[in-house]
């Protein structure tokens, strides 16, 4: 029972890190930075990219494609790939063509989880991911 407790805690706080980072960067993406704008439309289409996100992130823990989830360029190339298909499914692009918006918002998402693999949150689903292995 505590290795299925702890392998709950590790795909929540794999999905809880990739609706954040896809969140924040769906937001700076659409409001091309300029945050001053957003309106709860932008926060509507935003949570919708990161839920989606969430989703493909906890596809991504089972089985084989674990292993993207415990390397820093794993969860990064997660972020970039899912942010990027969960972004261009919800909505048009606001700039370029129809993947430009998309994919620069995959990008954010991917520079994101390379900066937040050098914080402590890193390190606290690490334990999680090394606590659910020795049980």
């Amino acid at each position: 029972m505590a290795n299925f407790l702890a392998k709950i805690q590790v795909r929540f706080a794999i999905v809880i890190r990739h609706i954040t980072q896809s969140t924040t960067a769906c937001l700076v993406a659409m409001t091309k930075g300029n945050l001053g704008t957003l309106t709860w439309y932008h926060w509507k289409i935003a949570l919708t990219t990161g839920f989606g996100v969430g989703i493909i992130s906890l596809l991504t823990s089972f089985g084989k494609l674990i292993h993207l989830q415990t390397s820093r360029f794993g969860v990064a190339f997660v972020a970039f790939a899912g942010t990027t298909i969960s972004d261009y499914l919800s909505h048009p692009s606001n700039y370029g063509n129809t993947w430009t918006e998309a994919l620069v918002t995959g990008v954010g998402a991917a520079l994101l989880s390379l900066i937040v693999s050098f914080t402590p949150m890193d390190k606290f689903i690490d334990k999680l991911q090394q606590k659910s292995k020795k049980n």
